[in-house]
């Protein structure tokens, strides 16, 4: 097992030979900045739209998961489900982290399948804006046009075009 003292010794190893890093980010990231996990999520839809979550659960003739609740849902609810909790959520330490790793030449990319802003918000917050691909929302992907730091949306941007919740949206 890698500690953190052998992943800073990598991180400044590659800087030296001007090379960086891409993190690869899920839901485990934004928890402490009040969203949900997706665990979270169906026990809310069980909730608030026991109706949806009943024809979940006979949709997958079992326990309903994240995407089969989601599913259940109108498009409209699975979005305003989603604004309801990243509107008020503000960047964590992880994200803050994240940002300086970019702003100091360790990392380039960030790939989330979150649809949250807030490793974008904690750039602005240390003073700068990466190249945003919500790529969700797009057929087209031209690695040559990728010129600085970026956040990927790999399954988009909550205020997006292009959610991806359910089996049929992957």
């Amino acid at each position: 097992r890698r500690k953190i003292d052998d992943v800073v010794e990598t991180l400044k190893n590659a800087k030296r030979h001007d090379r960086k890093c891409t993190l690869l980010i899920g839901a485990g990231c934004s928890v402490s900045a009040g969203i949900p996990l997706a665990g979270e999520f169906v026990n809310y839809i069980r909730r608030r739209f026991p109706q949806a979550h009943q024809r979940a659960e006979a949709a997958c003739q079992g326990e309903a998961s994240y995407k089969d609740c989601m599913a259940a849902l109108a498009e409209g609810e699975r979005r305003d489900l989603i604004v309801e909790f990243v509107d008020p959520a503000e960047p964590n330490l992880a994200h803050i982290c994240m940002a300086l790793l970019m702003k100091h030449g360790y990392v380039d990319r960030v790939l989330t399948t979150n649809f949250d802003p807030l490793v974008i918000k904690a750039c602005a917050l240390m003073g700068f804006i990466p190249a945003i691909f919500d790529l969700a929302a797009t057929q087209l992907f031209v690695p040559e046009f990728i010129t600085k730091e970026s956040v990927f949306y790999l399954h988009g941007l909550y205020t997006g075009f292009v959610l991806l919740n359910t089996e049929a949206d992957f």
